[in-house]
């Protein structure tokens, strides 16, 4: 055992004595979210960027009670008291986790102020109904009566189900005084904000434009559309409180194995999973302090979701939605569109990718170099008739962009041997990734899942080509997803290579990945969870052995 390792296995048995020299992973976590609301802060940035980086920061946070906090909040309620590597209780876990958000969500409603701000000097304004002028709500009327559903109010009390509210899902809580004898007192309702219309409505133009010669945008929110109405479904009631609830659910997909699931494939537990995912429990409940004590005690009550997953929102409910204010009318108030280039070495090759991975192995950096070129060495691939192998992982790609997997059914097509790894666990692209496999498996694919209880991350491709009589071997291995669009903006490497030693390895990936079986005897590659830290501190070793003999390290 080197060094490393035995550094490594003192620091395992120290856990309990030394939490601290452990970071959190959920804390870790919310401390990188803080790290992407702070870009929203930057001044440099053009202001629809900074806009972008505050609704990215919402999404993360959204996504991290769905997938985090249900699994910590079970084991707090049954009184878990296992610890972390850093020495905390799932209830210790989820008060400080709970601190944290609250701390965050407090920034991101200051940020938005500040940008709403901002966005008001530019023309870009979210408006209350309360402001329109005489036109505006002429036509607010026109378009209530012909565009929103006829929501039901529905009675929260103890003789009434609360209706099923879907994750992101808005209602607006209202209370009642009668006004009509014989009338109950008073009442608490619910109103049903609709989904399949756009959070911001646009607000026709009334000729007002910015300095810069812009036209004004004026937009309303939904929920405040429903809430100028909400009169309307109380005849006979007069509303003294009113305000919006939004929710989020456990969306963890639950895939693990019971007795009567033993036959199933991954394939269908993961199908069936996402039939119970809209069901998943209330997990956060964000609110306006505009609602009543007694409403907001019920919901809690109702909805099974404790004070501490309880947010009061001042200015602005589901901060993600704010990507959609980034208007494709004010290209001045963003980043201006980047264009990688294309790779040199393959250009000197006239577009023969295998022309210039045999010439040396290369490397391309995205974006700054184009991810075209992945997408034209599989092209070429599918397109070359030398080529009878192909062999590729889909974690994920684009639902709109779909040159990757063309190109694998055109192979399939033209009577290639054609192999998609396709992960149907990545979280949230669990049905697109079911659809592309039926897709792909109908041009000839052949689709293989990988493991029930691992992912496969992953981003390889193999080639087989015959040259001179004998087959050759052309890999790409890849830090990002095969996705073309993502890849504009993420900083991610591609190595493409024909060395023998590396290609072997990824064969034998791609074997283990078919056989459902960890790879072994890997020569040039590691892979987790089972060899990448051995890899490590072999390396480590290596380092401190030079050092001590006075050789660079």
């Amino acid at each position: 055992m080197g060094v490393a390792h035995k550094l490594a296995e003192k620091s395992v048995k120290e856990t309990k004595v030394k939490p601290p020299r452990y970071f959190n992973r959920e804390l870790s976590w919310l401390n990188f979210n803080g790290r992407v609301l702070e870009e929203a802060d930057n001044a440099s940035y053009p202001l629809l960027e900074k806009l972008r980086f505050l609704s990215i920061s919402g999404s993360n946070l959204d996504e991290f009670y769905m997938i985090r906090i249900g699994e910590i909040r079970d084991h707090a309620a049954e009184g878990d008291e296992e610890r972390t590597p850093d020495g905390l209780s799932p209830a210790e876990l989820l008060a400080k986790v709970g601190a944290a958000v609250y701390a965050m969500l407090e920034k991101q409603q200051s940020v938005w102020v500040r940008l709403r701000a901002e966005l008001d000097q530019a023309g870009i304004k979210v408006t209350p109904p309360e402001t329109l002028t005489e036109d505006d709500l002429t036509w607010l009327e026109g378009y209530f009566h012909e565009v929103f559903p006829e929501p039901k109010p529905i009675a929260v009390d103890n003789e009434h189900d609360l209706p099923f509210i879907p994750n992101k899902g808005f209602v607006l809580g209202v209370e009642c005084e009668s006004e009509t004898p014989g009338a109950p007192a008073r009442i608490q309702a619910i109103l049903p904000v609709p989904l399949d219309i756009p959070r911001f409505i646009l607000v026709p133009s009334n000729g007002e434009m910015t300095v810069g010669g812009h036209p004004v945008l004026r937009f309303l929110r939904i929920e405040d559309i429903v809430a100028f109405y909400a009169d309307r479904y109380f005849p006979g009631f007069k509303i003294i409180s009113k305000g919006l609830f939004r929710v989020l659910r456990d969306s963890d997909l639950d895939l693990e194995e019971k007795a009567e699931d033993a036959l199933l494939t991954i394939k269908k537990r993961v199908e069936d999973a996402l039939k119970r995912r809209p069901e998943g429990p209330y997990i956060r409940l964000d609110m306006e302090p505009t609602i009543s004590v007694s409403l907001r005690e019920f919901m809690l009550r109702r909805l099974g979701v404790g004070h501490g997953q309880a947010f009061v929102k001042r200015e602005f409910m589901g901060i993600s939605d704010l990507s959609k204010l980034i208007v494709s009318e004010r290209k001045d108030l963003q980043f201006p569109p980047y264009e990688g280039r294309f790779p040199e070495r393959v250009r000197e090759h006239n577009g023969d990718c295998f022309a210039a991975i045999k010439e040396k192995d290369f490397v391309v950096h995205h974006p700054y170099e184009s991810f075209d070129v992945v997408l034209q060495f599989l092209k070429q691939a599918a397109n070359d008739p030398a080529v009878d192998i192909i062999k590729w992982t889909l974690y994920r790609t684009s639902k709109t962009d779909m040159g990757i997997v063309r190109a694998l059914t055109d192979a399939a097509k033209a009577k290639k041997e054609v192999t998609a790894f396709i992960e149907i666990k990545a979280r949230f692209d669990e049905e697109l990734n079911l659809r592309l496999a039926d897709e792909l498996q109908a041009a000839g694919v052949r689709v293989e899942y990988g493991f029930d209880e691992l992912k496969t991350h992953a981003k390889l491709g193999l080639i087989g080509r015959w040259e001179g009589g004998k087959r050759a071997i052309y890999c790409h291995l890849g830090t990002g997803n095969y996705h073309p669009q993502t890849a504009k903006i993420y900083t991610d490497l591609s190595f493409f290579t024909a060395d023998d030693a590396i290609c072997r390895d990824v064969a034998r990936v791609f074997g283990a990945l078919n056989d459902r079986r960890i790879p072994s005897a890997l020569t040039t590659l590691a892979n987790s969870p089972h060899g990448i830290r051995a890899r490590i501190m072999q390396h480590i070793d290596e380092e401190i052995i030079y050092a001590k003999e006075g050789r660079p390290a």
